[in-house]
């Protein structure tokens, strides 16, 4: 910290106010000559927050500087400097290089990079390895002028962005739980789960790890749909993958460069090239994953499924390593004889059952929360008899199917809500909506 900002050290803090560790502003480590007196509850955080950072890296530091309460606005600081004049009266602490404490605490000058959802920060890359990358003599072969270009300020990048992610986990994630639970109440074993992880981090104060889920059922269930769902509690991204049609293991951690199209892996642009380190990743289908394939996309399952192996994982095209092991990854599948034995023991496996039909109802009025959201903010969530219908459906893939063409006829008769006779195809004679949905 700058010298006008500090004084000697008297015998004792005004009142109201009180004394930041002395340290040394770069590596953080307990200084004794000098002290900043700064109105007590900056103070406290302030402490603590550099108390955190000295247990860091050396790498760390700069990063967590930049994380951290160390950086305070005005408006925190006026906040609390009013606190402590109110109590007892303003007071200022004079310095041996000015005469008057200043009334701002000066800020980091590179700009904090934040993704705006709570969660707690991780290291998940080196940045001495990308910058080892950056200065190889052959990083760059086999490139145009123009790649080159593209992929040194790719890397760049990087390093500026620092080794630093955020593990996301909304404050709400009990309440947005309950809710997606009261959606989606044949989820409940799914749920239970993530709930144990959740509250496991709350308890520990640690980052939130999600074991890997397989979604096993029949299709239609609305696995797809509760994934996406499941994604808006942690408030990270949510990346789908599908098996069915993968050849490689590039789509997850990408290709390999001696391709001419060769491209970096969805899991390093997520977490390296992102600002969260647990993106929801929906492995779609593993059980048509084709197991005649060259370069069998399911082996790339192994590694990341296991957190120790996870964060190791090497991106083929950036050659860089970093860590995957806060990835949610939830598979789903129809069967599980044609998933490969390794890869299937590093699943939790639940079985997802049909709703009830007091279940449908609650899935028919989460369908009709979507399909209003998709058409945007204008239209009316369906209600009623509509919803009574589409429960008779049961399987939410036909609900959604059934009211995204019932939504359209809606539109073109110029409404914005869904009518019970809108379930019905116009060219049929009859009227009957029930008669319509079997």
């Amino acid at each position: 910290m700058p010298d006008d900002f500090t004084h000697d050290t008297p015998e004792a803090a005004p009142s109201g106010y009180a004394f930041l560790t002395p340290v040394n502003p770069r590596t953080l480590m307990v200084t004794h000559a000098q002290s900043v007196v700064v109105p007590a509850p900056l103070a406290i955080s302030i402490n603590e927050a550099r108390a955190q950072l000295r247990s860091l890296a050396p790498d760390e530091i700069d990063e967590g500087l930049q994380a951290a309460a160390v950086a305070l606005s005005d408006a925190q600081l006026r906040t609390a400097k009013g606190e402590a004049e109110g109590r007892s009266g303003p007071v200022v602490a004079s310095s041996r290089d000015s005469p008057a404490m200043p009334q701002t605490v000066r800020t980091v000058e590179r700009p904090i990079r934040r993704s705006g959802v709570p969660g707690q920060r991780v290291r998940v890359v080196d940045v001495a390895q990308i910058q080892a990358r950056l200065n190889h003599p052959n990083l760059l072969e086999r490139r145009t002028p123009n790649e080159r270009k593209d992929e040194e300020k790719g890397l760049r990048a990087l390093v500026e962005r620092g080794p630093l992610r955020t593990v996301a986990l909304r404050r709400d994630w009990t309440a947005r739980l309950a809710d997606l639970e009261a959606d989606f109440p044949h989820f409940a074993p799914a749920i239970e789960l993530v709930a144990i992880a959740c509250a496991a981090a709350s308890t520990n104060r640690k980052p939130v790890r999600v074991p890997p889920m397989l979604l096993a059922g029949d299709p239609g269930l609305g696995k797809s749909l509760f994934v996406r769902r499941l994604a808006e509690v942690f408030g990270a991204p949510f990346q789908t993958i599908s098996f069915e049609t993968a050849e490689t293991t590039s789509a997850l951690l990408g290709s390999d460069r001696h391709w001419s199209n060769a491209e970096t892996g969805m899991l390093f642009r997520s977490i390296v090239g992102g600002e969260i380190a647990n993106p929801v990743v929906l492995l779609d289908e593993v059980d048509k994953a084709p197991s005649r394939a060259q370069y069998q996309p399911v082996n790339a399952l192994l590694g990341l499924l296991e957190p120790a192996s996870a964060q190791r994982a090497t991106d083929k095209c950036a050659g860089i390593t970093f860590d995957a092991s806060y990835t949610v990854f939830i598979g789903t599948c129809n069967r599980l004889s044609t998933i490969p034995a390794p890869v299937l023991s590093r699943f939790r496996v639940i079985h997802i059952q049909r709703p009830t039909p007091r279940q449908a109802v609650a899935v028919a009025r989460a369908i009709a929360k979507a399909v209003a959201q998709d058409r945007g903010a204008d239209w009316q969530v369906a209600r009623g008899e509509v919803i009574q219908q589409l429960a008779m459906l049961q399987s939410p893939r036909r609900m959604y199917q059934v009211l995204s063409d019932a939504a359209t006829r809606a539109a073109m008769a110029g409404r914005r809500l869904v009518w019970v006779e809108d379930l019905c195809d116009r060219g049929d004679e009859a009227p009957n909506p029930a008669s319509q949905l079997h």
